[in-house]
């Protein structure tokens, strides 16, 4: 507005002295018919001056005008005008042509990586509760952008970039977040691994975040790396995982026992019907484990042979 203001004053004074000029030369002309010659060099002088400071004041004024309406914006920001205050349209980056009275101001249009993290001093994650009714601070990174289209809206509502990204897109991020992590209880999904429960849950977040942001903020991805869980939730994860685990190994050692039975049952009844079944599993562990293979026909001295499933 300042600009305008100061092409303005120009013009009106180009236009001022353009006058004085017009004027002066008429009287120069008439003096000069009356034979008024003192009158005349007055008024030829004045006339001569006001059209130098016409020409120079209206060149400046000119020049300035086109100056101001000459805009570039940035590369990867996006240009939003301003006219008497109320923003009207958007411009991409490049060169552009505005009128005086409106104004052009740059808001950030590239990808934006927003990392909400506990990291050694740095305590940005965010805080949630879960359906177990524990709390819990997530870890997470939302990736977004602003749509160019939506930019004069977003000015108008916001007047700042960082108002943008404080006001609108991290606040519907953490309601994201707490609208998901709601409805999930971690002491229920011990068994699933962390990578896949938070992939699930970074889905949910980034569907719910795209509905609450609408078509304004364009949002590309959503991460959730760790949920940090409150003691006593962990405590309780921890006890389970202990459990399942003991579970696992018991079930594998019942496997291996019916497995080892039914060997034993198979070779029992192998033997009734051919000793040589035998001598065939001795020559086996032989190779196996090493010794003298005599041992392992019947009748052989130094050597037992214990046929399973018999007395």
């Amino acid at each position: 507005m300042g600009t305008t203001i100061f092409i303005a004053i120009l013009f009106l004074t180009a236009i001022g002295a353009f006058a004085v000029a017009v004027k002066s030369g008429r009287q120069a002309r008439l003096a000069e018919r009356k034979g008024a010659q003192s009158v005349y060099k007055k008024k030829a002088d004045t006339s001569f001056w006001a059209w130098c400071v016409s020409a120079v004041v209206g060149f400046v004024a000119v020049l300035s005008l086109v100056l101001s309406s000459i805009t570039l914006v940035s590369t990867k920001n996006i240009g939003v005008v301003t006219t008497f205050g109320r923003p009207s349209q958007f411009l991409d980056n490049g060169l552009h042509l505005t009128a005086p009275w409106q104004e052009v101001t740059e808001l950030d249009g590239a990808i934006q990586t927003d990392n909400h993290i506990d990291e050694g001093d740095k305590k940005t994650a965010i805080d949630a509760r879960l359906g177990n009714n524990s709390t819990a601070r997530v870890d997470s990174t939302v990736v977004w952008r602003l749509k160019p289209e939506a930019a004069p809206s977003l000015f108008q509502d916001y007047r700042g970039f960082d108002a943008i990204r404080d006001n609108l897109v991290t606040r519907e991020f953490t309601a994201a977040i707490n609208d998901v992590l709601a409805g999930y209880n971690p002491l229920t999904q011990v068994g699933e691994g962390d990578g896949a429960i938070n992939g699930k849950l970074a889905t949910m977040v980034l569907d719910k975040l795209k509905a609450k942001v609408g078509n304004r903020i364009e949002v590309i991805g959503v991460n959730i790396p760790v949920i940090h869980f409150d003691d006593r939730t962990q405590l309780s994860i921890n006890n389970l995982q202990t459990e399942i685990a003991n579970t696992k190994i018991a079930l594998q050692r019942q496997k291996t026992a019916e497995a080892e039975a039914e060997a034993n049952r198979i070779l029992s009844q192998s033997v009734s019907h051919d000793p040589n079944v035998l001598v065939s599993k001795c020559l086996d562990l032989v190779r196996e484990k090493g010794g003298s293979p005599a041992g392992c026909w019947p009748g052989s001295a130094g050597a037992v042979v214990a046929i399973p499933g018999q007395k």
